[in-house]
């Protein structure tokens, strides 16, 4: 039988384990919660920039086409990539791609933009604030950090079954980046 002192530190020992076991699984579920939602925004972003872009010109159908389709092709390319490798700095590099991706097409966005308003198709005013939302876009991309990269890698490999109601599509891309 156990004497009643050690199963006291025994039981005590345990139970700090546990909390901090809970806490940075806690936080990491945030990380992971706010790296979602930064995905969500920038995806939602994008669709509303190419939106108003493709709404603002006629002109600039073709060119968001050929846009859309680039950027299919970098999200395939990303995609086989990824399923070619594994691990987190394979993910991380995976997520670089994605946000270049992102960025070549924003950029892309802007000078058609700039373009339509040298032609003047496009109100000045109305052209100022696109731009200005997508150079905001821009530096939300670009402020993405690694070690989110880092918790949000090994919270999803310890939970491959995580779901999400509301960020499903996001939560999916994620996955499919680290697989």
């Amino acid at each position: 039988m156990i004497p009643v002192t050690i199963a006291d530190i025994i039981a005590f020992g345990v139970a700090i384990i546990m909390t901090v076991d809970f806490t940075q699984s806690f936080n990491e579920a945030m990380d992971l919660k706010s790296t979602i939602e930064r995905i969500a925004s920038s995806n939602q972003q994008i669709k509303t920039i190419a939106k108003r872009i493709e709404v603002a010109t006629a002109f600039a159908e073709d060119d968001y086409n050929k846009m859309k389709e680039k950027l299919a092709e970098g999200k395939a390319t990303v995609m086989n990539n990824v399923s070619k490798a594994k691990g987190r700095l394979t993910f991380e590099r995976n997520m670089d791609e994605r946000k270049g991706v992102k960025l070549a097409t924003l950029q892309k966005m802007s000078e058609t933009i700039v373009e339509s308003l040298k032609n003047k198709l496009m109100d000045e005013k109305y052209a100022n604030q696109l731009l200005e939302t997508l150079e905001n876009e821009k530096v939300n991309l670009k402020t993405d950090n690694k070690k989110s990269y880092k918790s949000v890698f090994r919270m999803v490999k310890r939970n491959p079954g995580a779901v999400s109601r509301s960020y499903s599509a996001e939560l999916d891309e994620i996955k499919k980046l680290i697989k």
